[in-house]
């Protein structure tokens, strides 16, 4: 690792033995383009490739099975990425910070059924991607601050915190099978305008939409209501330019605002009894906010950073 004047990795070999990449081997490697051995690459372990800047584009054979945490991270002049159906493990960060990255194919196999942590934060260029049909879980921070337009999110029964924060998607169509979905996941997502499908999450289905995202909370039920259930706010879509509250919603969620940065005015209902932590955070353009009697505490940071209030 650390070799910047290194540029190329020549393995001489008529063998096909699979090879394997170790810790941290080309780490910081800037000038590293060309290995003749990508398609005897059988795993590459944590950190193996991550700043190696003047790698462009790679493809791999089907001896790769599995992909280490952090192992591109950083490599800012990758561009496209081939992973064959043999991968059944991909750690956390593998294309973290690959800012120019503009296309990568994703193995298709029933063994691999997890993106996990922050896999393609910070890949700004990265506007498309095709998620597997055995993928369910998308991790923490999977696509955060990618230029993601849009997504097909197929069998995905879990999509975890900040899964597609501030991304640039402008409508998102929840998958029948989700199960679990965490606060913030599609929050700060500036052109984001509606959301369709699962009655679970959304007030409306089919070919109705909803310019926000439910949340049936048995805390709450238990605590405010126990013989009923309570709605709360989970996420409202960032580029809307009003919001008019639905008349069941009792509590609103934590950064349920969270980036709408368009709204001027709101007028909370009296049926809200209860606001979490940084409610309305960071809506920069909001003027007013009128809160009914029923609330009697303003919890942390619930309008931090709302600059015009």
């Amino acid at each position: 690792s650390g070799c910047t004047s290194l540029e190329q990795v020549l393995i001489n070999s008529n063998s096909n033995e699979g090879i394997t990449v170790g810790i941290e081997a080309f780490n910081g490697c800037k000038n590293l383009k060309e290995l003749n051995f990508w398609n005897r690459i059988k795993e590459i372990h944590m950190s193996a490739f991550a700043q190696c800047i003047s790698l462009e584009n790679l493809t791999f054979s089907n001896n790769l099975t599995q992909i280490g945490h952090r192992a591109f991270k950083g490599c800012e002049g990758l561009l496209t990425v081939e992973l064959p159906d043999s991968v059944t493990y991909m750690g956390e960060e593998i294309f973290a910070q690959c800012s120019n990255l503009v296309s990568c194919r994703l193995p298709n196999n029933p063994a691999f059924t997890e993106l996990e942590y922050g896999v393609f934060y910070f890949c700004f260029d990265l506007k498309s991607i095709e998620i597997p049909d055995y993928i369910e879980i998308i991790g923490n921070s999977c696509f955060a601050n990618t230029g993601l337009e849009t997504v097909d999110l197929k069998n995905v029964k879990q999509i975890k915190r900040n899964a597609f924060f501030s991304t640039k998607l402008k409508e998102v169509t929840l998958p029948d099978k989700l199960e679990v979905l965490e606060p913030i996941a599609f929050n700060a997502c500036s052109d984001l305008i509606r959301f369709y499908g699962h009655s679970s999450f959304n007030p409306n289905t089919g070919k109705e939409f909803s310019d926000y995202l439910i949340y049936k909370d048995p805390v709450y039920s238990d605590e405010l209501h126990p013989e009923r259930t309570v709605y709360k706010i989970l996420c409202v879509a960032g580029g809307i330019n009003e919001f008019t509250f639905p008349n069941n919603i009792e509590v609103i969620g934590e950064y349920a605002f969270w980036g709408c940065n368009n709204l001027l005015e709101l007028k909370v209902p009296s049926s809200v009894k209860k606001l979490e932590n940084n409610a309305f955070y960071a809506c920069n353009r909001l003027e007013s906010i009128s809160l009914p009697t029923t609330i009697t505490f303003l919890p942390q940071y619930v309008v931090g950073f709302c600059y015009n209030l």
